[in-house]
């Protein structure tokens, strides 16, 4: 399985690798909205943890 994110960023290189490798910048950004909640997404992973069991 191959999973692909992409995404555009209207920066300076510069500036967009500062935002991935400084740590006061990735709390920024690396973080979960307010209505984000653990529910879906355990979900989808308990989904996938049985999907690459049975293939083993």
């Amino acid at each position: 399985m191959k999973i692909t994110v992409e995404t555009k960023v209207r920066a300076p290189a510069s500036r967009v690798w500062q935002a991935y490798t400084t740590p006061e910048d990735i709390v920024q950004w690396n973080t979960a909205s307010d209505d984000w909640h653990k529910g879906g997404w355990q979900a989808i992973l308990d989904n996938f943890a049985r999907y690459v069991e049975g293939r083993k």
